[in-house]
């Protein structure tokens, strides 16, 4: 009798084991799976790392440990909802766009260059871009309905805002935006609150309705500037820089060379020879956008200057101070080497019309010392 008991405890034991080891191993397998992060939002913060590894002590293989970054479970992934990394020395470009889940940022007072915003946020959020000097171009994306009170304020580099969407803008937002001068298709705004442009004394909204509208009417009663006039232009000078320590005279223009005009989705629009005087000039650019001119000589390293239109004439640089191409990169890898300084050497006593391009050191002919100039500027490239 004691035995058929002993039986019957077990198998209720047994029984009573499998009910509660089942689910916990369920649960074991669902924890598991949530354990997945969302690539995209890994990837945005393995490049915030990868550009400030020295300044953030994070340990980026355990990205869920990571202070001031919460991740949630969407779907049995975890997504990136909130991050703060304000007031840390952080720098480089910041894409959020493909950030289906963030709801709140902050990167304000720090070093970086650019953001581009999730394209699914609707407000840019309480001072999350505060006194980021080195910012210069803001793109509003369709969603957006609010900026919120000093979503930009004490950007003191700003220059540009892009505006897509209907948007109410709320009090000190851009406050001591000093350098601001565009704010384009202003006709988008719904409403501006108090201070929200104080000290931006240089800036003119543009639209191309020049009817009266509450925007028009805004910049009127402020003492700000009002255009319906959204073409501009870019003018710059290339010369020749001999020496890579050479910094402010740069000789004779670069007249063998092109200049190339890319938009901000790095599509060419036009190709231009430098003139006689290294001289470009590219005209009926979108004021507000953003573009990429890459000086390319026939023999020198190329060079990327971005700019933003953000008023009807733009200058990449004067005549005076025109951007120096480091000349002789013969084989086109955008790097000084041995291999330019044996191409020039096996030029010397040559008589070629271009010559006063590959005479560095002014003598009137090319010898072993114009070699020996490039030697020493072996292993130079411009890093823009």
């Amino acid at each position: 009798m004691k035995a058929k008991k002993k039986i019957w405890v077990k198998i209720l034991i047994c029984f009573v084991t499998i009910l509660i080891v089942i689910p916990l191993l369920s649960l074991s397998v669902f924890a598991g799976e949530t354990k997945n992060i969302n690539s995209n939002d890994l990837a945005v913060i393995e490049k915030i790392y990868n550009d400030n590894s020295e300044i953030l002590n994070w340990d980026i293989k355990n990205p869920l440990s990571i202070e001031n970054i919460k991740w949630d479970v969407f779907d049995n992934n975890y997504c990136l909802t909130e991050i703060d990394l304000s007031g840390t020395e952080i720098v480089g470009e910041i894409d959020l766009s493909d950030c289906t889940h963030l709801t709140d940022y902050s990167f304000a007072n720090t070093n970086i260059k650019s953001i581009i915003f999730p394209m699914d946020m609707i407000n840019i959020p309480l001072g999350s871009f505060e006194g980021c000097s080195n910012l210069e171009y803001i793109n509003i994306p369709v969603n957006v309905e609010t900026i919120e009170n000093s979503a930009f304020k004490n950007c003191s580099n700003l220059k540009t805002v892009i505006i897509y969407s209907y948007v109410d803008i709320l009090s000190n937002a851009f406050s001591g935006c000093i350098s601001l001068e565009c704010v384009t298709n202003a006709v988008y705004i719904d409403s501006i609150g108090r201070n929200a442009f104080a000290n931006c004394s240089n800036l003119v909204f543009y639209d191309e309705d020049p009817a009266d509208s509450y925007i028009k009417n805004y910049a009127q009663s402020m003492n700000y500037g009002f255009s319906s006039n959204m073409v501009s232009n870019v003018t710059g000078y290339v010369s020749i820089m001999n020496t890579a320590n050479e910094k402010n005279s740069h000789g004779k223009p670069y007249k063998l060379g092109f200049a190339y005009l890319y938009d901000e989705r790095d599509v060419l629009i036009k190709k231009q020879q430098l003139d006689e005087e290294g001289k470009f000039f590219f005209e009926k650019l979108s004021i507000g956008s953003k573009y990429r001119i890459v000086l390319d000589g026939e023999f020198a390293i190329k060079r990327n200057k971005y700019f933003v239109a953000s008023k009807t004439d733009n200058y990449i640089s004067t005549k005076e101070k025109s951007i120096p191409l480091i000349t002789c990169d013969f084989n086109k890898d955008d790097t000084i080497t041995i291999v330019d300084a044996e191409t020039l050497y096996s030029k010397m006593g040559s008589r070629d019309e271009d010559m006063e391009l590959y005479d560095l050191n002014g003598d009137s002919g090319i010898s072993a010392s114009d070699a020996g100039i490039i030697y020493a500027t072996v292993g130079f490239s411009y890093d823009d």
